[in-house]
């Protein structure tokens, strides 16, 4: 609060410095005596530049104002669909200030500048997911930019896990987010705020960065089963959704030779929507760092099958500095293949 009302008087006084020098100096004046009518001209002068004040200090107080912004992203949906859940992204926002038309009135900035969209099914190759990492990030920066005072990012996807992993991963905690997940149920809306960092962040000493923080054992949301030993490239299966991917990393493990971690929900089911998310990413993400970590390791290839906002949340936690590469699931071919190598999303496009 006290940096906002010193963002906007800054900015009062570096952009509408000349009202603010006549109000001084009309008050001036009528405190020093001068003639009755002279005194009543002024007098309108300051009435008519305290209006205008006002309005100034109205429209500073528009641009400073804490802002909820949806980022949106969609892939391989149709029109209809897309549709669908941009009413219910707006329906959900709506508790949170957010109104669509109001946005782009007040601040120039419409829907493409919020959603990100693919409209045909991302493939097997690398460069297309990467593309589209990419574009989320750019959006995100140039929104950040043209927007003043205190942010905070919806976060609504709708598209595979993977992919969630490397947004999550190249936005990292340079910004304020609020993750949602959707759950179709009988309340009003599907979306559901699972993990709220701009709220955590504020409340814990470590700010943003508490998703890193790594957690010590007993874990509360993980099983880990190891191999005997790790290899120089080790693949982990993560297990917190309807597919497994136990069977396939098993698979994978045989054909090429490599050790395999298995990191499985350890309540045995799908992750309640009022569960400690945010405990649950910094688990995984401690167990996956740690893997990376270890000195004979050169490369961890991931097998995921996860919540959306878990994944982006967990990809915010590893960051893009540590050797992991991402496995997506394709159910038309039922396997895995490569599709992210999370250190090179910050090499130089």
């Amino acid at each position: 609060m006290i940096s906002s009302l010193r963002n906007i008087a800054g900015h009062l006084l570096r952009e509408k410095r000349d009202p603010l020098l006549g109000i001084l100096g009309a008050s001036l004046a009528l405190g020093v005596g001068m003639p009755l009518p002279l005194t009543v001209i002024v007098a309108i002068v300051l009435l008519l530049l305290s209006v205008g004040l006002v309005r100034e200090v109205r429209a500073a107080i528009k641009l400073y104002e804490e802002k909820h912004i949806p980022l949106v992203v969609v892939a391989g949906r149709k029109d209809e669909e897309v549709t669908a859940m941009l009413i219910e992204v707006m329906s959900c926002m709506k508790t949170h200030g957010f109104d669509e038309k109001r946005f782009e009135a007040d601040f120039n900035l419409d829907r493409d500048h919020w959603l990100v969209r693919r409209e045909s099914d991302l493939p097997s190759d690398a460069k297309d997911w990467e593309n589209l990492v990419h574009r989320f990030e750019d959006k995100v920066i140039k929104l950040s930019a043209k927007l003043k005072g205190r942010k905070v990012f919806h976060i609504f996807i709708n598209c595979p896990g993977a992919l969630a992993v490397g947004l999550g991963a190249v936005l990292g905690t340079k910004y304020e987010v609020a993750l949602h997940h959707f759950q179709r149920s009988d309340i009003s809306s599907p979306y559901t705020l699972v993990i709220d960092l701009a709220t955590a962040g504020m409340s814990s000493k470590n700010g943003a960065h508490i998703i890193k923080t790594k957690v010590t054992q007993p874990y509360q949301f993980v099983q880990v089963k190891w191999p005997d030993k790790l290899g120089e490239t080790t693949l982990v299966s993560l297990h917190f959704a309807f597919h497994d991917p136990t069977s396939d990393a098993t698979r994978q493990a045989v054909e090429r030779s490599l050790p395999v971690v298995f990191i499985n929900n350890a309540l045995g089911t799908t992750l309640p929507s009022d569960s400690d998310w945010l405990l649950a990413a910094r688990e995984i993400a401690t167990v996956l760092v740690d893997i990376a970590s270890r000195y004979e390791v050169r490369r961890v290839e991931l097998l995921l099958s996860c919540p959306i906002p878990l994944a982006f949340a967990v990809g915010i936690a590893i960051g893009t500095q540590a050797p992991i590469s991402i496995q997506s699931w394709f159910p038309a071919e039922q396997r895995y293949y490569e599709v992210l190598s999370l250190e090179k999303l910050r090499q130089p496009r």
